[in-house]
């Protein structure tokens, strides 16, 4: 191969690169949803959640979506994140079934701690991504504080946010990699 013919060749080669690029298309806005979650007659907020849309898990024939969390205690009492009211909706308003949770939070949040972790919801069973709306979830959970007689419910909504260049999350990214060897 001639020094000419290499010189013709990078210009295409930097195109297909450029092109085939790595792209995250499985995104969700806002990245990180934020909560402040407030209390009549105090100054600085009781807690914080955080939580973003990770991605969609694929273990064998079955799916998941992984949202990850972060509760932050800012009081002086502990706070409990409510697991029998922690739930997903799609667009569609399909609840996705009960979450796996690692590590699981403790029972009580003591004061001025953090918990960060993964919330894995399983899609209905024999159902992948392409079953269901997953242009918008919705995130439902509530809190117990022992300064608050009822629990404090909160809920947050994701949209997905889609990439111009076609990419498909569900199956794969497509690489193509070039070597010349001498």
């Amino acid at each position: 191969m001639t020094a000419h013919t290499r010189l013709a060749i990078l210009p295409l080669l930097a195109v297909l690169i450029t092109a085939c690029a790595s792209q995250r298309t499985l995104r969700y806005e806002p990245v990180p949803a934020e909560v402040t979650i407030d209390e009549a007659g105090r100054q600085a907020p009781i807690a914080y959640v955080y939580a973003s849309v990770d991605k969609a898990l694929r273990e064998g024939d079955d799916w998941a979506i992984r949202i990850r969390m972060r509760l932050e205690n800012k009081t002086s009492a502990p706070l409990t994140l409510r697991l029998d009211g922690l739930r997903l909706l799609d667009g569609e308003l399909t609840e996705l079934t009960m979450p796996r949770i690692v590590p699981r939070p403790p029972r009580d949040l003591a004061a001025g701690s953090v918990w960060t972790g993964d919330v894995d919801f399983p899609l209905p069973p024999g159902r992948g991504p392409r079953h269901l709306d997953l242009a918008g979830l919705h995130l439902h959970f509530s809190l117990d504080s022992a300064s608050q007689p009822d629990p404090i419910p909160i809920s947050i909504a994701f949209r997905e946010v889609v990439d111009p260049v076609y990419d498909d999350p569900y199956h794969g990214r497509v690489s193509i990699g070039v070597h010349h060897g001498f």
